[in-house]
């Protein structure tokens, strides 16, 4: 079976955002999936707090390889980066990007004047989004206390963007700690890089920068379609397929 594989979801923080992977992922590695804390939870929970609660399923690191999905990625970065600093000649885990850059920047859509922006609102809901986000906000500010309320959001859609708001500064400050880094880090990585996407955004979505050891595999689809049930068994056996848990070499095939 191999190295067993932790996965971290995306910045959504479900599980089901990447159950598909995981079960396609289970027929050829044992797979254990990181439960992010509840929105109540993440409300006054910061970096280091919300880290020790992700550290806190993992136990040792190793014989195993992190696998993190968009903001995933990052979450799993910080906890290897935690561990070198604690344990210099500590063995660290593969890190394996699922399309995560290594900046959210590159998935900012380029500035428009007034009527383009508004057309792309209404073509891509971006509207309902933001009355989502507002509505999201007044419950964080006023600690809506309701437990029916909170149960019954975690079954509707409106959940994923409370937990999106909740996670977003968890996501700057994981990004801070990203642009303090002055040197390539002693880690092998390995990004499975989605081949659409925005002509400005590098092939190894900035990661060279950062990381002695990086391999970039290129995957079909964009960002969004690693988490659609049929495109699952797709990557996972382009995952299988591939040499990512040997030491890759530092370059971009």
């Amino acid at each position: 079976m191999g190295k067993r594989i932790i996965l971290f979801p995306g910045l959504s923080g479900t599980a089901t955002e990447v159950a598909p992977l995981r079960a396609a992922l289970r027929l050829h590695h044992a797979v254990q999936v990181i439960q992010y804390p509840d929105w109540p939870a993440l409300r006054t929970m910061g970096k280091t707090a919300f880290l020790t609660a992700c550290r806190a399923q993992i136990g040792s690191f190793d014989d195993m390889a992190f696998f993190g999905y968009s903001f995933g990625g990052l979450v799993a970065l910080a906890l290897v980066i935690e561990d070198l600093e604690r344990d210099r000649g500590a063995a660290t885990p593969v890190i394996g990007l699922l399309d995560t850059p290594a900046t959210p920047r590159y998935r900012q859509p380029p500035p428009a004047p007034f009527p383009v922006r508004l057309i792309r609102a209404l073509r891509e809901r971006v509207w309902v989004d933001r009355l989502r986000h507002r509505l999201v906000q007044a419950m964080i500010h006023w600690d809506w206390p309701l437990a029916w309320a909170a149960r019954w959001l975690r079954q509707s859609e409106l959940s994923l963007t409370l937990q999106c708001s909740l996670t977003w500064p968890i996501l700057e400050a994981l990004q801070d700690r990203m642009d303090a880094i002055r040197a390539p880090l002693p880690i092998r990585a390995v990004l499975f890089r989605c081949i659409e996407q925005p002509s400005e955004v590098p092939v190894d979505l900035g990661w060279n920068a950062l990381i002695q050891q990086v391999r970039v595999i290129p995957i079909p689809g964009d960002h969004l379609a690693i988490t659609r049930p049929a495109y699952a068994p797709i990557l996972a056996a382009r995952i299988a397929a591939s040499d990512w848990l040997r030491p890759p070499a530092c370059v971009v095939t």
